[in-house]
């Protein structure tokens, strides 16, 4: 059995009063997080034979044996600071770091991510196989579902962390288009409309046609409008039906841990509790009444608690290897 001491650690959490709110916790990070004397990175591009050109920044350690892939959540980028935050913690307690981006988030590519596409996962592992002895996997928000959907059958990694997915994503894209959420919502409608203009200079005859306002009306009518049409998929109902890791999560048969929060402004935590209860020992549910949505910041004094727990959920795996 794996040592539950992160568990214990993790189940304690309570942020300070002054950042309790939802809102705050789930906006904070751009505004509390600053990095200074970054490790030395390495740009990392792996060509598809499709064309499509993966990117990513690897710190390495000097005597390499582990590697922690991380993935960005919808709208943001292998150096957004969440994901600089939880790479740095990683790379401090003795693991090399790669931080990829989704397929066609920082490129003038004809491609662009949807919230199911697991078809890079694999390249991206094979890419870095025979380098290192184990592989960790790190997934926030939309990556996170991403991840779970491509975990539900058997991979070569030793671990995944996934923070706030979205497993059912009809219900978080109805959650967005509610009046309360019109804050996240315009932003991530706005990061989606730059996307695809800036696409749609260099592949007018792919993207033109989906930049009516209409498109950026809501997240349901992206993902109707544009999502549906552009990835092939028949209808509205089809795409989330495929796109989300709700209906696999039960396949799981890598080591996971699973971080949400009930307070998350536009995720309902309801069917996390929900298979918390028939999953298995190897699928971790950390569910915590604060944190917002890939927040879970405690305050000034101990800051970002979430990428200490992926240090030590990622160590107490190694503890397991090392006994078996």
């Amino acid at each position: 059995m794996r040592d539950q001491s992160s568990k214990r650690n993790a189940s304690e959490f309570v942020p300070k009063l002054y950042v309790r709110n939802r809102h705050l916790q789930s906006v904070i990070s751009p505004l509390t997080r600053s990095f200074k004397d970054l490790p030395e990175s390495k740009d990392i591009v792996m060509e598809q034979a499709n064309g499509l050109v993966l990117r990513g920044k690897l710190w390495q350690q000097k005597k390499p044996s582990k590697l922690a892939i991380l993935w960005h959540g919808l709208g943001g980028k292998k150096d957004s600071p969440y994901v600089v935050g939880a790479a740095l913690a990683l790379y401090k307690a003795g693991f090399c770091t790669l931080r990829m981006d989704l397929r066609g988030a920082q490129d003038n590519s004809p491609y662009i991510y949807h919230g199911g596409v697991i078809e890079d996962f694999d390249p991206i592992i094979e890419h870095v196989r025979n380098l290192y002895s184990d592989i960790y996997c790190v997934g926030y928000s939309l990556s996170a579902n991403m991840l779970l959907r491509w975990l539900s059958s058997p991979k070569d990694i030793r671990g995944a962390f996934v923070v706030s997915p979205p497993v059912r994503l009809r219900v978080g894209a109805k959650n967005l288009d509610r009046p309360e959420n019109l804050i996240y919502r315009k932003y991530f409608l706005e990061k989606l409309e730059q996307t695809l203009r800036n696409k749609a200079v260099h592949h007018p005859e792919l993207f033109e046609p989906f930049l009516s306002p209409a498109v950026f009306s809501s997240i349901e009518a992206f993902d109707s409008l544009f999502s549906v049409p552009f990835h092939g998929f028949a209808s509205l109902q089809e795409f989330y039906e495929h796109a989300s890791s709700y209906h696999l999560l039960g396949n799981i048969q890598t080591p996971v841990c699973l971080l949400h929060s009930r307070d998350d402004p536009f995720l309902d935590h309801r069917d996390i509790e929900d298979f918390e209860k028939i999953a298995p020992d190897h699928f971790e549910i950390r569910l915590h009444n604060y944190g917002g949505h890939t927040g879970f910041y405690h305050g000034l004094k101990h800051g970002y608690v979430a990428d200490q727990w992926i240090v030590e959920y990622f160590q107490s795996l190694e503890h397991d290897s090392s006994k078996s």
